[in-house]
């Protein structure tokens, strides 16, 4: 499950998911993080050209891996930008959210959205693959930040 944060100008992705991915991180590229209510957050490396596809739409981003958020993946402003990422108000009050092929921006993707519900998702599904090809599927009930996410399948590969 990817979280859509249009206030966050990096792409951050959980040390947990990075460890049963087997992504490998460059543990090198550290820097501070200034968290949204003033915070101050660690950030453990970067996974360089983290592959995430959506749909058929295939995209890489440095993703900043971080230890303990309440998310597993979230897309920032550099994913979104790349991506030429829209959104689509439907009358019915549901959101899709538009995503252009970076290599063929007349190929694109419409992906369906959910609110966040309490503290909780609701039927969100993430599929993984690590870096020996394996694919995982994790159901939703994680913790959000943000109003909406993305409820299609992902696939990520540490290797473009």
């Amino acid at each position: 499950m990817g979280l859509l944060d249009e206030g966050s100008e990096i792409v951050i992705v959980r040390e947990d998911l990075c460890d049963e991915l087997g992504l490998e991180v460059n543990r090198k590229r550290r820097m501070t993080m200034q968290t949204a209510n003033g915070g101050k957050e660690e950030l453990q490396g970067c996974v360089e050209y983290l592959e995430l596809e959506v749909g058929e739409v295939k995209t890489y981003a440095h993703a900043f891996v971080v230890q303990s958020v309440p998310y597993r993946l979230l897309l920032g402003r550099p994913w979104q930008k790349g991506v030429k990422l829209g959104k689509i108000e439907q009358a019915d009050g549901s959101i899709e959210v538009e995503i252009l092929d970076p290599g063929d921006e007349r190929r694109q993707v419409l992906v369906p959205t959910r609110e966040r519900v309490g503290d909780k998702l609701r039927n969100g599904m993430l599929v993984v693959r690590g870096k020996d090809g394996e694919r995982q599927i994790t159901r939703g009930g994680e913790d959000s930040l943000t109003e909406v996410v993305l409820t299609s399948s992902f696939v990520y590969n540490s290797v473009a």
